[in-house]
């Protein structure tokens, strides 16, 4: 009865420890605060995982970490909040020789329907305000095509770089409406 009691003691201790350090049972409950999980990417050691926080109406990107039954945030890019007078908000996660999570939110109503990853022009090409879907798809070896679900898109890459943190946003139709090309803020661009 005794030793029962203290196995039972060291259980809890163990159990409270590992709460007190943010490791967890679930990956929602190791993120920070009230959040709902939109879409999930295995990553090489856990899982990449694209978040809202519905209370502060913003989205974060996580890296989080699973060892058996556990799980542990082992970073991300949280309370990235959608500007009023920009066409979409992006976070990026990763290192150069890690794997990069890339997540992208759209205002309600936008005509945005398609964003693609990656890059194959130069800046100063007069192709890249005119680009379109149809283009990029002659490029699978340099892009990542993902529909908008939900105001939402999520990458996974292999490693931050120019062309990792280059976005483009498509309507419909396929033609370009909006960019952020790397080292820039998103911006609208007027198709004719």
């Amino acid at each position: 009865m005794k030793f029962s009691i203290i196995m039972f003691s060291t259980l809890i201790i163990l159990l409270g420890g590992l709460l007190l350090l943010g490791i967890n049972f679930t990956p929602n409950s190791v993120l920070p605060g009230k959040t709902e999980i939109i879409e999930t990417y295995k990553t090489n050691d856990g899982l990449g995982l694209l978040y809202v926080d519905n209370v502060n109406d913003t989205f974060g990107i996580a890296d989080v970490k699973k060892l058996g039954p556990l799980y542990w945030y082992n970073g991300g890019s949280d309370s990235n909040k959608l500007m009023y007078d920009m066409p979409f908000k992006a976070a990026g996660y990763g290192g150069t020789n890690d794997e990069f999570m890339v997540g992208v939110r759209i205002p309600p109503g936008s005509k945005i329907k398609y964003f693609s990853l990656g890059n194959h022009l130069e800046e100063a090409d007069p192709l890249n305000d005119r680009i379109t879907l149809e283009m990029i798809k002659q490029f699978p070896d340099r892009y990542h095509i993902k529909e908008v679900k939900g105001n939402y898109a999520f990458f996974l890459t292999s490693g931050y770089s120019e062309n990792t943190w280059t976005l483009r946003g498509f309507d419909d139709k396929g033609n370009i409406v909006a960019d952020k090309l790397f080292g820039s803020n998103p911006r609208f661009i007027l198709t004719p």
